[in-house]
């Protein structure tokens, strides 16, 4: 593949349940953010290049979206014969009357394919009615809408029996508000972040949590007290069994957790036991649990590349980076609580090699890289890694039984 950066965002009702991934493309360190482009985007190379790594991998066989530009629609014979399959895909496009029209035969061939076609940052009275009820969806960009025209955009969806979602939604003070005008799905960059208005303290619910984190996390933590603190609670030594017993680890017969710390080694045992922690969270969307294992992923990857030691650090960080979000309080509010290394602390605030590696990650999962400051990365394999991460990720999941 060429050096295309693929991510994926996934799309949510109002009760935080995935309703699909829009996937996200950039050409390599080009700052032209998002592909939209005839002469890249909307390729015939970029399309089949998502076939060759597998789009049911990226999307775990949800609703796929993706754009595609008003040109490319002259040679949709060549998207149809892409093997899809049963997967359920949706062609965003931004149009209006005068490019809709010019396609009108073949938006009309597409719908009847059973291909759902979205109109891209949607804008009411823009778009004639006859042009409408080609569509199934309309995206709106609610940084750029006020609020009656969000309404005004959601009326005319219901009137054309189509479903609305909303972008670019930077943090959850937003969604109550898309909710009451209409809004169906939601979209954007404000899973990975705190909701900081909620909570001005670690919630009551919750100090277990950052409590046993702490301990985990103590770097002088012996291994007795190690194992003394997962077998003490039955639940969680049960789920770090199951997951080092499921196919991801390929062992099997480890019936005790200081027969896995012997076998896995401690820093290992460490992060299974986070993990588990970090999914048991109520009250967040689970995407946002899985969203903690990609960057760990990503990250423990990125360091084997470069030939780091200690790549269950980068690992850890990568894992951490979501406690934010979690516990809906800053990283700076966070950190104290736990008797972490200073170099994860580092890391966690972005700062040293660690840091380093994990602004990567979170740049590249919002298609926002433009440069990389980790010496020796091959920057054409990133796609690659983050791929793997996605799909270690889902593995994990079921062998969690989340899913």
């Amino acid at each position: 593949m060429s050096e295309i950066f693929l991510a994926r965002q996934p799309i949510f009702d109002f009760k935080y349940n995935l309703h699909g991934y829009e996937l996200l493309f950039r050409d390599g360190f080009k700052e032209n953010a998002e592909f939209n482009s005839a002469e890249l985007a909307t390729s015939q190379v970029l399309l089949s290049s998502l076939i060759d790594i597998g789009v049911e991998k990226v999307t775990a066989g949800n609703d796929c979206y993706f754009n595609i530009s008003n040109d490319y629609l002259d040679n949709i014979d060549d998207f149809l014969e892409l093997p899809f399959g049963s997967l359920s895909i949706t062609l965003e496009i931004e149009v209006n009357d005068d490019t809709a029209d010019r396609h009108r035969e073949v938006l009309t061939r597409l719908s009847s394919e059973g291909v759902k076609l979205a109109i891209d940052h949607f804008v009411p009275n823009k778009i004639s009615p006859d042009i409408m009820q080609l569509f199934d969806i309309i995206k709106c960009d609610t940084q750029k809408l006020s609020s009656e025209e969000v309404k005004e955009s959601s009326e005319l969806a219901n009137k054309f029996n189509c479903k609305m979602i909303a972008i670019n939604i930077e943090n959850y003070q937003q969604i109550p508000e898309l909710q009451e005008l209409g809004v169906d799905y939601f979209q954007g960059f404000f899973l990975g972040k705190p909701d900081i208005t909620s909570q001005k303290s670690v919630p009551t619910l919750l100090l277990p949590v950052i409590q046993t984190l702490s301990r985990i996390l103590d770097p002088n933590l012996e291994l007795e007290e190690l194992e003394s603190l997962i077998s003490s609670d039955v639940s969680l030594s049960f789920r770090v069994l199951r997951l080092i017993n499921s196919a991801r680890y390929n062992v099997d017969d480890i019936d005790s957790i200081s027969r896995a710390i012997v076998y896995l080694g401690r820093d290992a045992i460490k992060n299974l036991t986070i993990i588990i922690i970090l999914t048991g969270v109520d009250d967040k969307p689970s995407e946002l649990s899985k969203l903690a294992l990609i960057r760990a992923k990503m990250c423990e990857t990125l360091a084997k590349q470069v030939g780091l030691h200690d790549i269950n650090s980068y690992f850890t960080v990568g894992l951490l980076s979501v406690l934010d979000a979690m516990l809906d309080q800053t990283m700076d509010q966070v950190l104290p609580e736990l008797a972490i290394s200073s170099d994860l602390k580092e890391g966690l605030k972005l700062e040293g090699f660690i840091g380093q590696t994990l602004r990567c990650v979170l740049e590249y999962e919002q298609c926002c890289l433009y440069e990389i400051n980790i010496p020796d990365l091959d920057s054409s394999e990133l796609t690659d890694y983050y791929l793997q991460a996605v799909d270690w990720a889902e593995q994990t999941f079921k062998g969690l039984s989340l899913q």
